[in-house]
Formats: structure tokens, C-alpha cells, sequence
């Protein structure tokens, strides 16, 4: 349908005008716009007007029913069946958080679906049945509520019932990554909004969008979510085919990581051929790139090894300076240090030999001075002799 068709009450939603049921108390036969049912449906939880939306659609409310649980099995849900278009209890009637969140991360797919939860209070104008305004307000938290508010916070939806309790589903968007959170039966508003906020964060804080494949290629995804510390390699892909009836054989590349889907990459058949060739060139360029660095660092250790020798050539210079001070060491040194030893037993013999010339030089040099001494004076005391025996004569 259009937002703009005209859609008259009947006794099918006006049924759930009742106390204990969530409405704007309309009438048989009051009219809206399609657009004026869904903020009803959305922001007052009206449930006639949610039924009267079901039967518009569907042709018959049970018809719509159908067309729900058609619509969720083809979503992915595995836990949902549905028995009426509001939510009202019933035994047969449930679904699952991962179930909200497929079908939530469906509705985020329309504006006007974004539209509509951010809006944060909505007015109905007179109608040809009722001669006043009838306001709305949106009641959840997160966008409404300062205490709750959190920022980036696209809308959300909430519930309640006694067998349900406490219920809310939010969406949010930060730096192009959006996360949906849902709570189930929580003891009232303020535990499912705190809820909601916690789960926010910690999405925020552990995880982050990564883009996958070529722009050029992509129809539509292109992104997945992962843990802050995992790669894109870290996943696994499983490549899905159909047919679309306009753009015909469609190609999916669903990302996987520890087992959940965290993206995709839908490409038309023929994007997805000239995809996978880019990736083989890509790879064969990687490889190449990679014995290029291998082939380098050889070459470099060829160099090393080369150095290595040469400073162990010179080293065997330096060997015969040290190895003649150590090969020598074994030979040369050895000639040297018994070389030394014998310079050294030599110059010692030498200095012994020198000390005992100079001694017996000197004892010789002695010997004779003293003896030269000795006739020295014999020769005086001869001569003083003479002299007296001189004097004695005259």
C-alpha cells in the first residue's frame, strides 16, 4: 500500500478497543492514512490500529498472518510464529531476540520505517468521525528520556504485556556502524532501557565495521562486523546464488565469523566473475611481492654470509697477525713465542755475560790499581831513603 491511502476502521480492528488493550479508540468506519495507522501502530502500541493495518494489506487479517510468518521464515527466524498483528497474547503466538533483530535489520532497510521511530511525539488531526487532535508520544527511553538518551540512537520499539513483561528493541548508528539490540521480559521499562544501553556499549567498545570486497563490484554490502581484535581474513564465506527477477542471477558472499553472520557482499553473476579474477591477479601480485622479499632477504644473507667470510679472511690476516699471533698461534706464534723465549734466554745470557766482563774489569782494574799504588809508594819511600842518607854523608 501507499502512506497516503485511505483506510477505514472495521470491526476487526475496532476489536481490540478494550480495556487492557493498548488503543486510540477508534470507530467503525473513522478513516486514516495508512502513514497515520503505522504512527499509531509504532509510537501508541494501538493495537486496533496494528490489526486494521494487517487486514489492509492482507486482504484478510488471517492473510496477513500468513504473509508474517512467510515473511520471518524467509528472514531467517527460527523461533517465531505469529497468531495475530499486534502482539497481543497467545499460546502459539512468540518469537525470539535474534528473531526481532533479523526482522528489525529488514525494517532499518526503509526511511520512513526510521523515520517514524525517531519521531518523538505525533499528532493525529480531527478525523470525519472524531472533531479533536488525538497526541502520541513515543515512550522509548533511549530517545525520549535524558537519563537514558544515548547518542546516535536511531528509534526503537517498546512492549509489554503480563506475559511478556518489559520489552524494547533499539537501533543505533555511530561512525556508519549500526547495532540492534533487543531485551525480553525484563521487570519493567527502566531495567529494558539500562539493558538496551549496556548492550549498546558493549558493541561499541568490542566490535567494528570492516570494509570487504570492490565498490566496483558490489551491488549492495560490502561491510561486516567483527570483534575490535579479529581481521577479515579471521572469517569464513559461504556463496550463495538466485535469481532476481530484474536484475537476474544475483551472487552473495555471506561473511562468517565463529559461526555467525557478520555481513556480506551481493554482487550480479557477472561482477562476481570478474571479482573473483581480480582476487586471483591480487593474489598472484601478493605472491610475488612475497618472494621478492623472500629473494631480497636471501640475497642479503648471501652478503652476510659473504662478509662474514671476508672478515674471516682478513681475520685470517689479522690470523696471521693473530694467528700469527694464534694459527701462528699454533705455528707462527708459536715461532714467535719460542722465538721470544729464546730472544729473551739469549738477552740474558748476554746481560750475564756483559755483567761478568764488567766485574772481572773491574776487579782486574782493581787489581792493577792497587798494585800501581803499591809501587808508587814503594818507588817515594825509596826516594825519601836515599835523600836522608844523602844528608847524612855531607
Amino acid at each position: 500500500g501507499n502512506l497516503e491511502d485511505q483506510v477505514a476502521m472495521t470491526e476487526t480492528g475496532t476489536a481490540y478497543c478494550v480495556d487492557g488493550s493498548s488503543n486510540l479508540y477508534t470507530q467503525v468506519g473513522e478513516v486514516f492514512t495508512l502513514e497515520q495507522l503505522l504512527y499509531g501502530t509504532m509510537l501508541k502500541s494501538a493495537n486496533d490500529m496494528a490489526t486494521q493495518v494487517g487486514e489492509y494489506i492482507g486482504g484478510t487479517l488471517d492473510n496477513f498472518i500468513q504473509m508474517m510468518n512467510d515473511r520471518a521464515v524467509s528472514l531467517g527466524c527460527t523461533g517465531s510464529h505469529f497468531e495475530n498483528a499486534c502482539g497481543m497474547p497467545n499460546d502459539a503466538h512468540m518469537t525470539t531476540a535474534h528473531d526481532l533483530a533479523l526482522i528489525a535489520q529488514q525494517d532499518l532497510k526503509y526511511p520512513k520505517f526510521r523515520e517514524i521511530v525517531n519521531t518523538a511525539s505525533y499528532t493525529l488531526p480531527p478525523t470525519n468521525m472524531t472533531s479533536t487532535e488525538r497526541s502520541m508520544t513515543n515512550h522509548n527511553a533511549l530517545l525520549v528520556v535524558p537519563e537514558f538518551f544515548y547518542p546516535g540512537i536511531i528509534g526503537g520499539k517498546t512492549g509489554y504485556t503480563d506475559a511478556a513483561q518489559s520489552c524494547l528493541s533499539n537501533f543505533a548508528s555511530r561512525n556508519g556502524m549500526t547495532l540492534i539490540v533487543i531485551t525480553l521480559h525484563a521487570m519493567d521499562g527502566s531495567y529494558a532501557a539500562q539493558d538496551n544501553v549496556d548492550l549498546l556499549d558493549y558493541g561499541y567498545n568490542n566490535f567494528k565495521l570492516v570494509d570487504v570486497g570492490v565498490a566496483d563490484y558490489i551491488t549492495s554490502g560490502g561491510k561486516i562486523i567483527i570483534p575490535s581484535t579479529a581481521d577479515a581474513k579471521d572469517c569464513t564465506v559461504e556463496i550463495e546464488e538466485y535469481e532476481d527477477p530484474t536484475a537476474g542471477k544475483m551472487v552473495n558472499w555471506v561473511y562468517y565469523y565463529s559461526g555467525h553472520r557478520v555481513g556480506n557482499i551481493l554482487m550480479t553473476a557477472e561482477n562476481a566473475d570478474a571479482y573473483e579474477k581480480y582476487l586471483l591477479k591480487e593474489k598472484e601480485k601478493t605472491e610475488k611481492k612475497d618472494e621478492s622479499k623472500a629473494n631480497k632477504k636471501n640475497n642479503n644473507k648471501n652478503n652476510n654470509t659473504k662478509k662474514t667470510d671476508e672478515s674471516s679472511a682478513d681475520s685470517g690476516k689479522s690470523s696471521s697477525v693473530k694467528a700469527g699471533t694464534e694459527n701462528a698461534g699454533t705455528d707462527e706464534s708459536n715461532e714467535i713465542s719460542s722465538g721470544k723465549v729464546t730472544a729473551e734466554k739469549n738477552q740474558d745470557g748476554n746481560i750475564r755475560s756483559i755483567l761478568k766482563k764488567i766485574i772481572i774489569g773491574l776487579v782486574i782494574f782493581i787489581i792493577v790499581f792497587v798494585i800501581a799504588m803499591s809501587t808508587a809508594l814503594h818507588i817515594i819511600r825509596n826516594k825519601k831513603r836515599q835523600r836522608k842518607k844523602r844528608k847524612r854523608r855531607k
